[in-house]
């Protein structure tokens, strides 16, 4: 009996589940309740670079470039054309960094250098999404969210220890050292690549909204824009692009 009582409760609570669920489409082009939602948005933020430094550098025999994490914090502003088809838009502000390590030799001057170099920095950052969402049931909601940003950079600082050795057929040669520390972006006589302060890429995420109110998502951020600033210093064809992960969590109002 009392199996049979449970059969029936779990029975009874998928019936209800389902007929829930039914009542709602997952698709709904209908005309929403308002047009304009404002909300906020706060997390963790990791973040890297992509470049070119091993083909422009064929001395150099490693190199790495770790994520780093950081956060976020903004507002977030969505104008609802349909219940399924949204535009987002907001602001931002991110800190990010990243951590590099290189070492390079060259056998006829009997040499060999290597490199720690850590970089934090901050942007303001202003994306553009659209977004087709989909139900969850009545309390739940779905969002598929692409588009680009804008991204302006406004500090930063650069961080780098680095390790010399000089080889010599008649001693035991030479061992130093050396600590450097500068701004990230613009020309900084310190830095292999110097760094733009404009910056723009593509962004794509989900984000999922319960009771209307409360939100949790993903987004990864990749730089279009070569943000490496070639100067007559410095010469070289760098490129250099960001790219980063943000998790989320908000509150529309």
């Amino acid at each position: 009996m009392k199996l049979k009582r449970i059969v029936t409760i779990i029975t009874l609570l998928l019936s209800l589940n389902f007929s829930v669920v039914a009542s709602v489409p997952i698709i709904d082009g209908g005309k929403p309740d308002k047009f304009m939602t404002i909300g906020l948005r706060a997390g963790i933020t990791t973040s890297n670079i992509s470049d070119n430094t091993l083909n422009i550098m064929p001395r150099t025999s490693q190199y790495n470039v770790f994520w780093r994490s950081g956060f976020h914090i903004g507002v977030m502003a969505e104008m609802a054309i349909t219940n399924f088809f949204s535009i987002k838009t907001g602001c931002n502000f991110q800190t990010r960094a990243y951590d590099v390590t290189a070492m390079s030799s060259d056998s006829k001057t009997q040499s060999m250098n290597s490199s720690y170099t850590h970089s934090n920095y901050y942007y303001f950052s202003i994306p553009i999404l659209l977004c087709p969402t989909i139900n969850l049931g009545e309390s739940a909601r779905l969002s598929l969210e692409l588009g680009a940003y804008l991204a302006h950079g406004i500090g930063g600082s650069r961080k780098r220890t680095s390790f010399a050795y000089q080889g010599s057929d008649d001693s035991d040669g030479y061992f130093g050292s050396n600590f450097s520390k500068g701004d990230y972006f613009g020309p900084n006589s310190d830095a292999l690549i110097h760094v733009k302060r404009p910056d723009f890429g593509m962004v794509l995420g989900l984000e999922l909204t319960v009771l209307k109110h409360y939100c949790i998502g993903a987004h990864y951020e990749a730089g279009l824009k070569n943000i490496a600033l070639n100067t007559i210093e410095n010469p070289s064809r760098f490129s250099l692009k960001n790219q980063a992960w943000r998790f989320s969590l908000g509150y529309n109002f």
